[in-house]
């Protein structure tokens, strides 16, 4: 196995799982002022005693909120369909920041990476692939979430100027 990569094997990694990186946290952000804006201004303080933070917990939030307040529920259609492309794309952004690689398949354009994951207190290894060829999908994934994303906070944005 070889243990040293060249930069220009890398590069397409790094620029793929960078843009990943980039068009998360855009999403994720845009999540952030959904939960601001429905803890602060449309009564989520009833729901949770603190804004949430991970994105479980996040997810968890804007759906109890859209099934239980009223103003939401116009939208709730749009937040729960926001919550599951989340939690649909997490776990793969999730693999690809916090995975390490380990080979690189030249000929097919696949990168294999190794992950620890801690179930019942003990490391368990497993490995999985990029290949760069799905990257384009992925990307085209993030992007729309982060669409989706400025959607539903436009949503509530103009809710709340229409009530004011």
């Amino acid at each position: 196995m070889k243990h040293r990569f060249t930069s220009e094997e890398l590069n397409p990694l790094f620029s793929a799982v960078g843009a990943i990186v980039v068009q998360w946290g855009q999403a994720e952000q845009t999540l952030d002022m959904i939960v601001a804006m429905i803890y602060h201004s449309y009564g989520g303080k009833a729901v949770g005693k603190r804004i949430p933070q991970p994105l479980n917990q996040k997810l968890k939030f804007v759906r109890k909120c859209a099934e239980t307040i009223n103003e939401l529920r116009s939208h709730r259609q749009h937040i729960e369909k926001l919550a599951f492309d989340f939690e649909q794309l997490s776990s793969r952004r999730h693999e690809l920041v916090h995975g390490a690689v380990a080979s690189f398949n030249d000929s097919e354009g696949t990168f294999k990476f190794v992950k620890f994951d801690l179930i019942n207190n003990f490391h368990h290894v497993r490995d999985f692939d990029l290949d760069m060829n799905e990257f384009p999908l992925l990307l085209d994934d993030l992007i729309k979430l982060g669409s989706d994303s400025l959607q539903v906070a436009g949503l509530l944005i103009q809710k709340l100027r229409n009530e004011s």
